[in-house]
């Protein structure tokens, strides 16, 4: 075949003034620099228009992938991983042959303690584990042990659970989850010393087969507590700084250390920047290793985690949608293993549908989108290669400010960077609780109907710890901890051995965002189940078409996200008909819908009909008019409109009917 004729070569190519000085015209003559940048919470300013010239000012790489892939793999190859973490053996055992016969090439193991509760899988003993291992070839299944602080003592589980079962901990792959760092964040967690002496002994242990990665710069602590995507990416570059400090203190060389080490990264639905978080850590993460060892090997591979900090307790179908947002940019970003949530973790532990769904999704986006064909996807686009680069600078400024106040352990122990991701966190809740950030299903677009308060009220809560015998560890090491099993000790034996109770460093919340609405919601679920119904809304539109419409649709969706009944009619002719169908379903909240202008005569007369009855609803328009305090005096007890907080509204009106 001939090559083909050029097909743009005869239009001429538009300057970017050209293009500017339209966009001014269709503006109006306001500023393109104040109307259309956006503002991000992640930290960073985008423009609405980028341009191949905006490219020639980029220090990181633009002209080649920044994750391709070698060994013979595909360009943009992942590994497709699934946590289990069934709260009961047996089934267990199911999901996990069932993921393993259906495309995952992965197996994760969830078991983490809180506060002396075991999460997840219940493995107390190294029994437990090779009862859950019994049907599973470990020798060509990498396994990944998913645990925090507990990670290090699984791993040794798994050795015991391996000989049991024939095979050498020689053949094991995997990882466990354990960052020294991260691991100082959860309660009860290590003392500093301890944390990074079991990391170095670790890297020091020729028990751990090459195949094996037993540690882990985990970014989800400083994600889940509301973090952007810099203080994020920031974090990570100091706990990997603080570790290789810590270990070439201990006489371990920069290679060996990153040789032992994965990045855990959390991944949102904010598509293009957390495509540009992924492809930002890739060219931050050699400037911090090499300026240890500028010939040391200088990447780490990256597990992409869709974020929990994303997913609902209601309408958990749309939690689909966004582990795929978050799995695709992830993909599409260079991510050497992905795991996807099962879309109802918020509020369950998965059932096989829900197991099926995480893992399809990888599946789809692999076989059939072929995601994993071509390396670096975003590289030379204008707006993302924008986005990694502000993103980086704005991360690596964010580094050296940790790293000028001594370090991550120092900025954690004094409080800094605690403080810096509490700013984040407080705005993301304001942005939800006023709706700027919109959570379909929880705060928006509420599905009316649904109940989730026998969901939560029976979800797994955990097992107390067993305790066989309280070990005294020899050291803190990894074969301590192995001898110590050998002995007979539980997990939670050996973890209240490792454990301090008066640890120096706070932890970080870990939060959900649309944990304040579920908490309405849940309240008036709790009130019904007590009192027989929920508190009922009619809506009573009136007036002005176009005006009552929009105001009863902008009710339905507010009061709605309370859980509140809501009785919603076509329009009202007369006050008289809005009180007869406030009568008739004997309402707790009677909601005018009509326009600003119409509302002082028919607010008045509503609430005047009204008094004549039985009937003692709150009285409430949807708007808010100027010369408000009017329509007050006549009766009105609340306004409802987009600049009040949607959260305060709705705990207003569950304060005000009494729900308890």
């Amino acid at each position: 075949m001939s090559d083909p004729e050029p097909l743009f070569d005869e239009f001429p190519s538009t300057p970017t003034a050209a293009w500017e000085e339209k966009i001014s015209e269709d503006l109006s003559g306001r500023d393109l620099e104040e109307v259309l940048n956006w503002e991000s919470i992640e930290g960073i300013t985008l423009r609405a228009i980028y341009r191949s010239e905006d490219l020639e000012s980029l220090d990181h790489p633009t002209d080649g992938p920044l994750t391709a892939k070698g060994d013979g793999q595909t360009a943009q190859a992942w590994r497709i991983r699934q946590d289990i973490y069934t709260p009961e053996l047996g089934a267990a055992q199911s999901h996990i042959e069932k993921a393993l016969s259906s495309g995952v090439t992965d197996l994760g193991l969830a078991a983490s303690v809180h506060n002396s509760t075991l999460h997840g899988l219940p493995l107390q003993t190294s029994g437990d584990l090779r009862s859950l291992l019994q049907d599973v070839d470990i020798s060509e299944t990498p396994l990944h042990l998913k645990g925090g602080r507990a990670a290090p003592i699984l791993l040794g589980m798994l050795y015991d659970a391996a000989e049991a079962l024939g095979t050498s901990p020689d053949a094991l792959s995997g990882s466990t989850d354990f960052d020294p760092v991260a691991a100082l964040l959860e309660n009860q967690g290590f003392p500093p010393e301890s944390s990074f002496a079991l990391g170095a002994s670790l890297l020091r242990s020729e028990a751990i087969p090459s195949t094996f990665t037993p540690l882990a710069v985990d970014l989800r602590p400083y994600h889940d507590a509301g973090g952007s995507a810099a203080q994020t990416l920031a974090a990570g570059l100091a706990a990997l700084s603080e570790q290789l400090a810590h270990y070439a203190n201990r006489g371990i060389s920069v290679d060996d250390a990153v040789d032992k080490l994965h990045a855990i990264v959390p991944v949102g639905t904010s598509y293009f920047l957390e495509i540009a978080k992924l492809r930002a850590l890739r060219t931050l993460l050699p400037q911090v290793i090499g300026a240890y060892d500028e010939h040391a090997s200088a990447d780490l591979p990256l597990h992409a985690v869709t974020s929990r900090r994303m997913m609902t307790v209601y309408d958990p179908h749309m939690n689909m949608l966004r582990t795929s947002t978050a799995a695709m940019a992830a993909t599409l970003a260079g991510c050497d293993m992905l795991t996807v949530r099962p879309h109802t973790a918020a509020f369950a532990a998965p059932n096989d549908f829900a197991y099926r769904i995480a893992r399809n999704t990888q599946l789809i986006l692999q076989e059939e989108s072929k995601l994993d064909l071509v390396a670096d996807p975003a590289a030379g686009a204008y707006y993302i290669e924008q986005a990694t680069d502000r993103l980086a600078r704005e991360a690596w400024s964010l580094f050296q400010d940790i790293e000028a106040n001594g370090g991550i352990i120092s900025s954690l122990r004094d409080g800094t960077l605690h403080d810096a991701i509490a700013e984040t966190r407080t705005e993301r809740r304001r942005a939800v609780a006023t709706r700027d950030h919109v959570i379909v299903g929880t705060n928006h677009y509420p599905q009316l109907d649904e109940t989730r308060l026998e969901d939560v009220q029976t979800r797994p809560t955990g097992t107390d710890l067993t305790s066989a015998n309280s070990p005294e560890l020899e050291n803190v090491s990894f074969a301590a901890i192995r001898k110590a099993l050998d002995e007979g000790a539980t997990l939670g034996d050996v973890l209240h051995a490792l454990s301090d109770p008066t640890s120096e460093i706070d932890p970080l919340p870990n939060l959900r965002l649309s944990e304040p609405f579920e908490r309405v919601r849940l309240r008036t679920e709790q009130h019904a189940q007590a009192n027989g119904s929920a508190p009922s809304v009619v809506l009573l539109p009136m007036g002005n078409p176009s005006m009552r419409s929009a105001r009863a649709n902008f009710t339905r969706n507010l009061l709605g996200c309370a859980g509140f009944t809501i009785h919603k009619h076509l329009r009202f002719d007369a006050v008289s008909e809005a009180v007869k169908a406030t009568l008739e379903v004997d309402a707790d909240i009677a909601v005018l819908c009509s326009s600003d202008e119409e509302y002082f005569e028919l607010a008045p007369d509503f609430c005047e009909t009204l008094r004549s009855t039985d009937a003692h609803p709150l009285v409430v328009v949807a708007g808010h008019p100027h010369g408000s305090d009017a329509l007050r005096e006549a009766g009105v007890d609340a306004f409802i409109h987009k600049e009040a907080s949607a959260l305060e509204t709705l705990e207003w009106f569950q304060s005000k009917l009494d729900l308890a």
